[in-house]
């Protein structure tokens, strides 16, 4: 025995590295199979998606 709790799962990130801010929209089917095409094309999640939109 002895043995101290150790702690499990991923280190904190930065406070730069933080999401803070969510945002939601709404959208129509066909906006939505748009956009969720395209992520697929680019080979990218949603979220990841829209946010590499955003840095252009």
């Amino acid at each position: 025995m002895g043995k101290g709790k150790t702690k499990m799962g991923r280190p904190p990130k930065p406070a730069a590295e933080k999401m803070s801010h969510r945002v939601c929209v709404r959208l129509t089917p066909e906006q939505f199979q748009r956009l969720v095409n395209h992520a697929k094309q680019a080979g990218l999640s949603l979220s990841a998606f829209i946010q590499s939109r955003l840095e252009e």
